[in-house]
């Protein structure tokens, strides 16, 4: 039958059809900068395409292989669902209804039960007013991982670990939570911010170390929902309150002192080294001062301050 071979150390996938027992009889016929063609017996059997992943998607798939061999290690039972195209597919409801994204991993807890896990290799990232970096999620991912567990009434959980790190040889160290903590700790951030709207411009998370439980070797597990005190979330209220306001400014600057089209504005904030935020934290925001009729927006036309 046909199959499809992904080679991670050259970073490579070959696509062929035809019985997968003659996979070593087939040959490399033409080789072009970006993909090759095979031929088994004369004919045209399959081609290897070069460069597959992205830097980023590479980094994503070395911390799912190292979260594969953390549960190894562990011997706890699992199946490795993934990302690829021959990943487990989600049903029409989940996709178009319930708007749920597929998790990385479905594991066997022993007195647990079935959990479901999405590995996260992320580069740590912090607010305006602290050197301190946290762990992001996407407001989008949360909210499609929340639908996830609500759909398939199984306990949904994020095995966070940094990007900058996943490439050295050291153990590759973990951080889990659950998706139900997060949601309890978004909840709670909206409790302590009295304008809602500042609360809906919030479109990245960042989450506190506290709410983590670090995984070095030994996979543990603090069941039920983990305490949130009200002192962090005022905390973390005031910090991302204070981050989308200081954002909303420095846009604003940017496109009052420069030329700027509205798909470069994050790189301006980059030359003016603020790295606290992240492209599309930068869009959200352009969107919504856009929305608010403070930015005037033209197709490819710099954006321009309305009333200045």
């Amino acid at each position: 039958m046909s199959y499809i071979d992904f080679d991670y150390e050259n970073n490579s996938i070959l696509i062929c059809k035809g019985d997968a027992k003659k996979r070593n009889e087939i040959k490399k016929e033409k080789t072009s900068k970006h993909f090759s063609e095979y031929s088994f017996e004369g004919q045209f059997n399959g081609v290897e395409i070069t460069d597959f992943l992205s830097d980023t998607e590479k980094d994503g798939l070395i911390g799912e292989l190292r979260f594969k061999e953390l549960l190894e290690e562990n011997n706890i039972p699992f199946l490795y669902i993934g990302q690829g195209p021959y990943g487990i597919e989600r049903s029409g409801i989940l996709i178009d209804k319930m708007k749920s994204k597929r998790a990385d991993f479905l594991v066997n807890i022993q007195d647990m039960g079935t959990i479901l896990f999405d590995a996260k290799c992320r580069n740590k990232i912090g607010f305006h007013n602290s050197k301190e970096k946290y762990f992001p999620l996407f407001i989008s991912e949360l909210e499609a991982l929340k639908n996830l567990q609500d759909s398939i009434l199984m306990p949904v959980w994020l095995a966070f670990t940094e990007r900058q790190l996943i490439n050295k040889k050291e153990n590759t160290i973990f951080y889990f939570i659950s998706i139900s903590t997060i949601t309890k700790f978004h909840s709670g951030i909206k409790d302590h911010i009295i304008n809602k709207k500042e609360f809906d411009e919030i479109s990245v998370l960042r989450i506190p170390d506290v709410l983590l439980t670090k995984i070095e070797n030994q996979i543990v597990f603090e069941v039920g929902y983990k305490n949130v005190e009200e002192e962090l979330l005022r905390n973390y209220a005031a910090k991302n309150t204070g981050l989308n306001r200081i954002l909303k400014d420095k846009i604003k600057e940017i496109i009052r002192t420069r030329q700027c089209f509205k798909s470069n504005v994050h790189k301006e904030l980059i030359k003016d080294k603020i790295f606290y935020s992240f492209p599309a934290e930068i869009s959200f925001k352009v969107e919504s001062l856009i929305s608010e009729n403070i930015i005037e927006y033209k197709p490819k036309s710099y954006l321009k301050l309305i009333g200045e």
